[in-house]
């Protein structure tokens, strides 16, 4: 077990007569992944940041007060004023809220992904060797004017509940659990029932968001942002297991196979769509499986981009050949690489030392269609194309709580879905 107690900090205070001081202990109940200077990896020296925590308290004060400003110039005035902006030509200033880690404690690293949910470490595999920590905790001290208490600590309280620290933190990687403030165990915990977290979670969206404008794209919170709660358990990372094994499930659905031994169809459009853009398909897969005439959509753009396909029967020395399946395959932004995925997934410390499984969906991250392009890994053949539905479309895709089918829509798309997929769960 490493510990940290004489890490300085990166600023001087400011006057303690101006300003509120507050020393807030964290435990991480779940690994942290990356979280360093250079991306996916932790830092050789500090595990914990205040830089990064900086970073990820200006995100949330961006998610849950940026409404009042309306505008994307009034926002990012406003939250340079409080946080601070390097210094140009056209001016800059400090921030009005300071941070330091005045201690943490790791246990050792583990160079093995096993002790995470397998498909949330799935694009991890790309960049092995890239350890995971556990056993992570630390003190966090932070100075703010009393004038800005409500605008940080609602920024404070919404990082708690939805984000974390590190990389992958939308997938559950580092999610935190406020230990005490100035010495005083926090008891502000959610019940440890479904109905009893749902009421907490929303209570404090009321709390803490400022109802109003965003500029389009911007993530952010809102009173009705969309969230569902899953069943409690006193395990953490059988909570986590089984919130990112319902994502893989409904992903990753099927048709009911005609032979046992070999897996069914996808329920999913993109497959087909695949072949028909690249002309490429085993011929028992030419024909596109329900529904008739088939949907040419590809609905699960929704949950992040890119997206890359991989067909396990293509040819891999032969990418044109047009008896296989297809090529290696790209789903993404023309103007840009990456599209963060909008849906968090993470499990939530509640009372009685139990944990739930809390998946939210951040408001202001809808795919622009006229974006959206299936490019091959493989040469250079390229097409837009469309995710959303029309009103004369429909895609079951499963059942909810009573066993009423779950159908993506011109109204639901495939996030919505997969909220209501999470009801029968």
């Amino acid at each position: 077990m490493r510990k940290r107690s004489d890490i300085p900090p990166e600023v001087d205070p400011i006057p303690p007569a101006t300003v509120i001081r507050q020393e807030r202990k964290y435990q991480l109940i779940t690994p942290l992944y990356g979280g360093g200077v250079t991306s996916a990896e932790p830092d050789p020296i500090t595990v914990v940041r205040t830089t990064e925590i900086r970073g990820h308290l200006r995100f949330w004060w961006r998610a849950c007060r940026g409404g009042q400003y309306g505008t994307l110039e009034a926002i990012k005035r406003a939250e340079d004023a409080l946080w601070g902006t390097a210094g140009t030509k056209q001016g800059g200033g400090p921030s009005q809220v300071q941070v330091e880690v005045a201690e943490y404690s790791v246990g050792d690293p583990h160079a093995s992904f096993d002790i995470a949910p397998s498909y949330a470490v799935f694009p991890l595999r790309q960049t092995p060797n890239k350890p995971l920590y556990v056993d992570v905790s630390f003190t966090l001290i932070i100075y703010f004017p009393s004038a800005q208490q409500q605008e940080v600590e609602a920024a404070l309280r919404m990082w708690e509940i939805f984000g974390g620290i590190g990389a992958r933190t939308r997938r559950g990687f580092g999610a935190l659990r406020l230990i005490s403030v100035d010495g005083v165990s926090n008891s502000d915990l959610p019940g440890s029932t479904k109905e009893e977290a749902k009421t907490w979670v929303q209570y404090q969206l009321e709390q803490c968001v400022v109802q109003g404008t965003y500029p389009p794209s911007m993530p952010h919170l809102t009173h009705s942002t969309m969230f569902k709660i899953t069943d409690s358990s006193e395990d953490v990372m059988d909570v986590w297991d089984d919130l990112i094994e319902q994502l893989k499930d409904f992903r990753q659905h099927r048709q009911r196979p005609n032979n046992p031994r070999h897996p069914g169809r996808s329920i999913w459009p993109e497959p087909s769509e695949i072949r028909r853009f690249t002309n490429q398909s085993l011929p028992a897969h030419e024909n596109p499986p329900i529904p008739d005439p088939p949907i040419r959509k590809f609905p699960r753009a929704v949950f992040g981009l890119p997206i890359i396909f991989q067909f396990k029967d293509r040819d891999r020395h032969d990418p044109d050949n047009k008896e296989r399946d297809p090529r290696n395959t790209v789903l993404r932004l023309d103007i840009s690489e990456r599209l963060a995925s909008p849906i968090i997934l993470k499990p939530l410390a509640c009372q009685n030392g139990k944990y739930v499984g809390l998946a939210v969906i951040l408001d202001g991250t809808g795919v622009d269609e006229d974006r959206l392009i299936l490019k091959t890994q493989e040469g250079t053949k390229e097409e837009h194309v469309k995710y959303a539905f029309d009103s004369t479309e429909s895609l079951v895709v499963g059942e909810d709580r009573s066993g009423n089918p779950i159908k993506i829509d011109s109204s639901t798309n495939a996030l919505q879905a997969f909220l209501k997929y999470l009801e029968g769960i």
